[in-house]
This record gives C-alpha cells, sequence and structure tokens, in this order.
C-alpha cells in the first residue's frame, strides 16, 4: 500500500528533483523542498497527488522552504490545493522556514490567514503536538 512519502517520488521512486528530503515524524510528514519551486517544478508535485494517492494522506504536513530558491504565483496555487486535499481528510498543512519572496506573495495574496506559518521545524512540531 503505498504511503503519502510516494507522493513525492517518481515512477522509479526517487524524489522529486524538488524535493530535499521527506521524512516523518509520528503522525507528521515534513517536505524540505530545494531550488525553484515555480510553475516549472509544481507541476511534478502536483500530478502526483492523484485522486487515488488522496486517501493515503495520512498525516499532517510541514512544508519546509529553507533550502528553495525562487518561488512564484504558482507555489501559492500549490499550497492551496494541497491545504484543500489535507483538510478533506482532517489535516494540517504547516510552512516553516520561508522565504522573503514567499511572505511577500503570502502577504500580497492574504494566504498567511489559511496556513499557520512558522520560523523553524521545532516551533511547528511543538505547536503540532499541542493540537493533538
Amino acid at each position: 500500500m503505498p504511503k503519502l512519502t510516494d507522493i513525492f517520488r517518481d515512477k522509479k521512486g526517487k524524489l522529486l528533483p524538488c524535493v530535499k528530503e521527506v521524512k516523518r515524524i509520528d503522525n507528521i510528514t515534513i517536505m524540505r523542498l530545494q531550488g525553484s519551486i515555480d510553475s516549472s517544478t509544481i507541476p511534478y508535485l502536483s500530478d502526483n497527488i492523484s485522486d487515488d494517492m488522496r486517501r493515503y494522506l495520512d498525516t499532517d504536513i510541514i512544508l519546509d522552504f529553507k533550502d528553495a530558491g525562487y518561488v512564484d504565483t504558482a507555489t501559492l496555487a500549490y499550497i492551496i490545493f494541497l491545504l484543500d486535499t489535507l483538510q478533506k481528510q482532517h489535516r494540517k498543512l504547516t510552512i516553516i522556514n520561508t522565504t522573503p519572496l514567499l511572505e511577500s506573495h503570502f502577504e500580497i495574496e492574504k494566504i498567511g490567514a489559511l496556513v499557520d506559518v512558522y520560523k523553524s521545524e521545532e516551533e511547528a512540531l511543538q505547536k503540532l503536538a499541542q493540537e493533538i
């Protein structure tokens, strides 16, 4: 049976190019992004979340942008898509280590009100643990 971490792998089992690492801690999956997260890389992420895979969204997700470079509005669209998909499964999406550009996009598009944003993984894990 596929797992949530399989969503971020290609058909050969390799991590997608914009994904540095995926790890699971209890009921939380942390996905560390790398490089440009934009209209050229987002399709790799969103295409892997097929209707069949949605039922495997069994954990909250933390997206870590520490090693991400350029982000554009496609990144925001993906975050909203992932947020909607997770909410249907009664799961949360949390963002950590945002870039100044991503923070600016959040502010302009009012995304910050929809998703929890924290400065560090430790802070996010602590907040999620309190909500259990």
